[in-house]
């Protein structure tokens, strides 16, 4: 699940600035994946990875229901579509 992941971003909490909060991850190609929720990164490293993992899982599922929701019928809108999503989701749903 990790493999195509090559940084992941991060920022303070707003609530408390010594907590960090996992909000996007990254690919080696610089495609930037915004996460659903962000994931809490002040607990212990199997707890923050297995959270960051259900959260990767629950993000890409939400925008691969987005993108099959909103698929456009003609070509037309079709580029404008594929610039809206990620490449893994797009590919998903265009096989």
């Amino acid at each position: 699940m990790f493999a195509a992941i090559s940084a992941i971003q991060m920022s303070s909490s707003e609530t408390d600035s010594a907590v960090l909060l996992a909000n996007s991850m990254c690919s080696k190609e610089g495609e930037v994946v915004s996460l659903v929720t962000a994931v809490n990164m002040a607990v212990g490293v199997k707890e923050w990875l297995g959270g960051l993992e259900k959260e990767m899982v629950v993000t890409l599922a939400t925008l691969l229901q987005d993108a099959v929701t909103s698929m456009p019928s003609e070509e037309s809108g079709l580029l404008k579509w594929i610039a809206k999503f990620p490449a893994q989701v797009i590919y998903n749903r265009r096989n």
